[in-house]
């Protein structure tokens, strides 16, 4: 596949800086798990009291990382883009796809789960990981890959 992937990174932010994260994020669907559960939900206006968040929509994946009174984030997309002028981007391969699993919910170590109903026992979540020696992992569902790279997970 010769369609580029780009990295986009926002260096650190000030929180009062998140309502730009989140009108970028607008539509998108999120994750994060704090003390009040696991939630798989919009963007919130205000960032969570928790130290990861994922978010994607069809062709972007974000990761923040949130350490208050500062966040980070980083975008994963298809093609050359630029998701927001001040970030910085870089142009990269092909990121490995491979599908995530949630515990069963008749699993004894989560019995007391809080968090989304129906999460549990989904098949539709992915990972997408970069190849670079720096690196951590975007987190999607399989419908969040645009159709012509739906063979990176084998039959979809």
């Amino acid at each position: 596949m010769s369609t580029p992937w780009t990295l986009h990174g926002s260096t650190r932010r000030d929180h009062d800086e998140w309502k730009h994260l989140h009108e970028l994020t607008h539509g998108w669907t999120a994750a994060w798990a704090d003390n009040h559960g696991f939630h798989l939900d919009a963007v919130p206006a205000e960032p969570p009291a928790t130290t990861h968040l994922w978010a994607w929509t069809t062709g972007r994946w974000l990761r923040a990382r949130i350490d208050a009174p500062h966040w980070w984030a980083v975008v994963l997309a298809v093609g050359d883009t630029t998701i927001e002028p001040s970030w910085r981007r870089e142009v990269t391969d092909l990121p490995e796809v491979s599908p995530v699993l949630h515990w069963a919910a008749t699993d004894g170590r989560i019995r007391q789960y809080r968090g989304a109903d129906g999460v549990l026992d989904q098949d539709t979540h992915i990972q997408l990981v970069p190849h670079r020696r720096t690196t951590a992992p975007f987190i999607g569902t399989r419908d969040s890959l645009p159709g012509e790279f739906g063979q990176l997970l084998g039959s979809t």
